[in-house]
């Protein structure tokens, strides 16, 4: 994120997440928390060793929230991965990708 305007959705994103029963958001994240498990798509969770905002304890919860998720995968970094460990994350990704493709065919 090269400059002020491209980190503009890791400044908005944080505020709508619902921190109470009364949040503005809440409904909708009640909402999507049951829509989850019925996700037939694959998916992978990758998580940060080192993550301070939400620890690696977290990531179990999203794999078992998910209804076909894989993982997870604890990778060198912090909260923002893609800046910590991008060619570690992108070869996970592209093992899954592949494994994913050859049990389609």
């Amino acid at each position: 994120m090269p400059d002020p305007a491209s980190r503009l959705p890791t400044v908005l994103f944080p505020r709508l997440i619902p921190v109470g029963p009364d949040s503005p958001t809440s409904g909708f994240f009640s909402w999507l928390q049951a829509q989850l498990p019925s996700l037939q798509m694959p998916a992978l969770v990758i998580w940060g060793r080192e993550d301070e905002v939400l620890p690696p304890s977290y990531a179990d919860r999203f794999v078992q929230a998910l209804g076909n998720a894989r993982g997870p995968v604890l990778v060198t970094g912090r909260h923002f991965l893609q800046e910590d460990s991008g060619r570690e994350i992108g070869e996970h990704i592209a093992r899954f990708l592949a494994e994913v493709g050859e049990g389609a065919a």
